[in-house]
This record gives C-alpha cells, sequence and structure tokens, in this order.
C-alpha cells in the first residue's frame, strides 16, 4: 500500500529513535535564544524602525525640497539606510 506523503520521514525518525533527536532539537534551542541573540534581535528591530521613519519622512517631502537636500527620490532607501546606521 502507499504511504501518504511525508510519512517516510516520520518512519525513519521512529527507526532511529525519535527521542533522541527530540532531546538534541531541545539543547540546540536553548543555545538559540541566549541573552546576546536576544539583545540583536533588538537591536536590529530598533534600527529597523529607524530606518522606516527615516525613509517615510523622506519620502513626505517634495521633489524640490528633496533636490535641495541633494537626494532624489530613488535615493531615499539609501539615504535613510546611511543615516540610521549605529
Amino acid at each position: 500500500m502507499h504511504n501518504p506523503h511525508g510519512s517516510h520521514a516520520i518512519s525513519s525518525l521512529q527507526k532511529s529513535g525519535l527521542r533522541a533527536y527530540v532531546r538534541f532539537a531541545n539543547k540546540q534551542d536553548t543555545k538559540i535564544f541566549d541573552g546576546t541573540n536576544a539583545m540583536n534581535i533588538v537591536r536590529s528591530f530598533n534600527e529597523w524602525r529607524r530606518y522606516r521613519a527615516t525613509c517615510n519622512e523622506l519620502s513626505r517631502l517634495t521633489s524640490r525640497e528633496l533636490n535641495d537636500l541633494g537626494i532624489n527620490r530613488g535615493d531615499i532607501p539609501y539615504v535613510a539606510r546611511r543615516a540610521t546606521r549605529g
């Protein structure tokens, strides 16, 4: 009889010891979310928020105002990225 899609992966895990696999995965998960990585996630999110705020603010300017600043409308993402880097 034909097995449903993906069932061969489960059966091979069961044969090789599913419990050992789960224990190994749980040990790895605790290393992924230590304090350093959490701070990097927060820092990256805050940088992204500043970048979006800068993009939005520059996008609200008229083309003449942007030209006075020496910025083309297509350069807004680049200028915002450089302005918000730590």
